[in-house]
């Protein structure tokens, strides 16, 4: 899944989410933003319960994508992601 969304070049921000997968051993969920200026960033969720991510990035450009990638053939969940202006 991925998503652009709108961001102020010079900020700061954070990717906020939940996200958990079938089977700890055996699959992966990855979720980052990327195509905002600066350098991707990622986390790897391997959690079988909900736990929270938070992704800081500093845009560098208007608009940022967010992915959410599994790239397991089990299956993995994300729910509740947005992006914050962080102060």
């Amino acid at each position: 899944m991925e998503q652009r969304v709108g961001v102020g070049a010079g900020a700061q921000y954070e990717l906020r989410g939940f996200g958990k997968v079938a089977v700890w051993s055996a699959d992966s969920l990855i979720v980052g933003v990327q195509d905002h200026g600066g350098p991707p960033v990622s986390d790897v969720v391997t959690w079988t319960d909900f736990q929270e991510l938070r992704i800081p990035f500093v845009a560098r450009a208007d608009s940022a994508m967010i992915y959410l990638w599994n790239p397991s053939s089990g299956n993995a969940w994300g729910d509740g992601f947005r992006v914050e202006r962080l102060p």
